[in-house]
Order: C-alpha cells, then structure tokens, then sequence
C-alpha cells in the first residue's frame, strides 16, 4: 500500500535560518512506525532559506540534508536577502543542487 511520508527539519544552525523538508510517496504499511520493508516510490524535497552565521553548524547540518535528500533540491524558497539566510546557497548549490528557486517578487 502506498502512502505519503512527510518530514521537516528545521536546522539547528545558529543565528540564521534553514529550514528543509521532504515529501515522499512510500510503498508500506501507514501505521507510522518505520520498518525496512518501507520503499521510496516518489519524493520531493525543498528548502526554505538557507544560511547562518555559523558556518560550522551550517556545514555539518549541509551534510546531514545532502544524505536526506540524496543529493538534489527540488525546491529553495527564499525569504528575504539577509546574508544569515543567503550565504549557505552557494554550498546547497554544490552538495544537493536546487532545481528551482522561489524568490518574493519584490525582490526582482
């Protein structure tokens, strides 16, 4: 039986915000108890924001997302141009590229 398997994680990152999900479809019993039989049919991951001004908290969080998500974004929202919400791009963008990036529309 398929359903859907919903986790969010909001990164503990210091002063600076990243936040990241992931949507999945999974073949396996609803009954929310994890078991090995579970198997990913789908996915989809996002990131809302992505920066702080810690960059070794940044960095070991970046590596903890890139093995969540195997490696690709689906989706980064951004919320606004602070560097403590913008300056860990460049490095989502090397680990677990974002295919897309969702901007406010003030911001172009």
């Amino acid at each position: 039986m398929q359903h859907a398997k919903i986790t969010r994680t909001q990164h503990p990152v210091g002063h600076g915000g990243f936040h990241s999900g992931l949507i999945s479809t999974v073949e396996g019993s609803p009954d929310g108890v994890r078991s090995a039989n579970e198997r990913p049919v789908a996915s989809f991951s996002y990131v809302y924001d992505c920066g702080s001004e810690r960059s070794d908290a940044f960095n070991s969080e970046m590596s903890l997302y890139r093995a969540a998500c195997d490696g690709k974004t689906d989706v980064l929202f951004v919320s606004h141009l602070h560097a403590d919400h913008i300056n860990g791009i460049d490095r989502l963008q090397a680990m677990a590229p974002a295919k897309t990036v969702i901007v406010p529309s003030w911001m172009l």
